[in-house]
């Protein structure tokens, strides 16, 4: 199941980069994400309307060291996509996205230091195909 729901998120992140550049690039990146997260907003609000699977008490009960990770990744990720939306209005959208998918070497290697996750043969030889892979695709 999870392979399938990846490979939804990856067909869904190529068709927003495409919508993004045929229909979006004269906006500012800036309003975008803040269109993109009030849109967001909505959206989880009517899945938990129809689904009920969000408990939305939680808020109240998390603490100051889990609220922390979740502001510092709210923050990561919206300065994420105006990177990537800045990088898709000046780039070639093939090559930005090859580049914004190094994201996965990175994830590696920071689990390695910080999740002291272990290397294998396979992701070293698989990270090294992608760096050179993307910058086949970028130039």
């Amino acid at each position: 199941m999870w392979i399938l729901l990846a490979l939804l998120s990856g067909n869904c992140a190529a068709v927003l980069a495409v919508l993004i550049k045929l229909h979006l690039k004269h906006i500012n990146p800036f309003f975008i994400t803040f269109l993109f997260s009030v849109i967001t907003i909505i959206l989880l609000l009517l899945i938990d309307f129809f689904t009920n699977k969000v408990d939305c008490t939680l808020i109240t009960t998390l603490s100051i060291r889990e609220w922390i990770p979740l502001i510092i990744a709210g923050c990561l990720n919206g300065l994420a996509f105006i990177c990537y939306l800045t990088a898709l209005k000046c780039g070639h959208t093939g090559g930005v996205v090859a580049i914004d998918r190094l994201g996965i070497v990175f994830v590696i290697i920071l689990a390695a230091i910080f999740l002291q996750e272990t290397f294998t043969i396979k992701a070293i030889i698989g990270s090294f195909i992608m760096i050179i892979g993307a910058a086949l695709i970028s130039t």
